[in-house]
């Protein structure tokens, strides 16, 4: 590991330093450069394919220098105090290398991460002018993608259907609405999912693979395109088969724990935010609510909204996140047994005349009887939902690797059951 003493009585400028940290990066091929505050210093970590490992450490005054350089490279406010997002050019013999630069603000201080993004240029700077949709195509191809169709639109932005013009790669490119644009918190969870979408790589979560900024001042990210549909709109034709429905919570709880191991806590997980593919493959997706961990472990995490504010969707709320207290991994795992009872019975597990009812049930009303849509449900699986969806977040499973392994329980009493009714005809 680098010592940043040593480095420093050289009296290397900071300048210096972050060219140097971003070379190192860069020729390792890694996919992301860390900067994170932990109190007395700043590590310096690289990401890689094949993990994250740290290379260096400083004094904090120097990595908090070495911080507001790399956000000022990248445009950013460094004295705004709020969550932000830009482009740096890497430019080199190979070429010029597109990064997606974060910085943000916790209790140990400044910290911020670079990421590989499209090796092109920078999206052009923000400016007053609302784009007609005409325009937005023509600004969106001049950033390196050529606008096909519009997919359709949600509560924050528009979706389009897109190619890369260079690949021929299809992708799916989110606009954020032009009226929430200056909303700062709008704006800020519209960083957080590219953030948090592009940090929680893993076969279940959609891949987030740039992000910039248009014209009007209107983020967009660019997504890989998802087939298939929702869980939602395959809920909507009914309950699941059970050992269907218990596997693709499986691999819902996987995607998790990855999101999970890399810090982050989703904190709206429901069906509209599963899509699900061929084979039943998961893919998860709309990160805006999520929450990030910085620093070390045990560190206070990121989070847009503060504390005694609720934001979420409320049938699939844990009692904790209702009550706008404190949350955590095991708040994802309390939304997944929500779904997964959905899943087997053919409704949420609480309904109400308004969103207050419904939060009321969640965090005081016991857990309703587990009844399966398609005939009794072994014992392990009802254990499992009602163990999952516990009031105390103690008594919940811990890990979503203790919640695979309560299903996977599941799965091989469900392979049972059926084995015997079989055999018994």
């Amino acid at each position: 590991m680098i010592d940043g003493a040593r480095l420093r009585a050289v009296q290397l400028p900071v300048v210096d330093l972050v060219d140097l940290l971003l070379l190192g990066a860069l020729r390792r091929r890694a996919t992301a450069l860390l900067i994170q505050a932990t109190g007395d210093e700043h590590e310096v970590a690289i990401e890689e394919p094949s993990g994250t490992r740290t290379v260096a450490a400083f004094p904090a005054a120097l990595g908090a220098a070495l911080v507001a350089r790399l956000a000022m490279l990248a445009r950013l406010d460094v004295a705004a105090g709020v969550e932000q997002v830009g482009r740096l050019v890497v430019r080199g013999n190979g070429g010029a290398l597109q990064l997606m630069v974060a910085m943000h603000a916790a209790a140990a201080g400044l910290s911020a991460e670079a990421r590989r993004v499209a090796a092109r240029a920078p999206a052009p700077p923000p400016a007053a002018p609302a784009l007609t949709p005409t325009e937005v195509a023509a600004a969106l191809e001049q950033a390196g993608y050529r606008v096909l169709e519009e997919l359709g639109r949600g509560g924050r932005g528009i979706v389009y259907r897109a190619e890369h013009v260079l690949l021929g790669r299809p992708v799916a490119i989110k606009v954020l609405f032009r009226d929430l644009a200056a909303d700062r918190q709008f704006a800020e969870r519209f960083v957080r999912e590219a953030r948090a979408a592009s940090r929680a790589r893993h076969p279940g979560i959609v891949d987030v693979t740039d992000f910039g900024v248009l014209p009007d001042g209107r983020a967009f990210m660019v997504m890989e395109l998802l087939g298939g549909e929702t869980l939602a709109a395959v809920l909507d034709r009914g309950p699941l088969e059970t050992a269907r429905a218990v596997e693709i919570a499986r691999r819902i709880a996987l995607a998790l724990g990855a999101a999970h191991r890399c810090g982050v806590v989703h904190r709206d997980l429901k069906p509209a935010n599963v899509f699900v593919l061929e084979g039943d493959a998961v893919k998860l997706c709309d990160f805006g609510a999520a929450k990030l961990e910085e620093g070390p472990p045990g560190a206070t995490p990121s989070s847009v909204t503060q504390p005694g504010q609720v934001f979420g969707t409320p049938h699939y709320m844990s009692p904790e996140h209702a009550r706008g207290l404190a949350t955590d991994l095991r708040t994802d795992i309390y939304a997944l047994g929500c779904v997964l009872y959905e899943m087997v019975t053919g409704s949420v597990p609480y309904e109400g005349q308004t969103p207050l009812d419904v939060l009321s049930q969640h965090v005081t009303a016991p857990i309703p009887a587990v009844t399966g849509a398609h005939g009794p449900l072994p014992h392990a699986l009802e254990h499992t939902i009602r163990r999952a969806m516990a009031k105390e977040r103690e008594h919940r499973h811990q890990t979503t690797a203790e919640l695979v392994a309560d299903l996977d329980r599941s799965l091989a009493a469900l392979a049972r059951s059926g084995w015997r009714r079989w055999l018994s005809a």
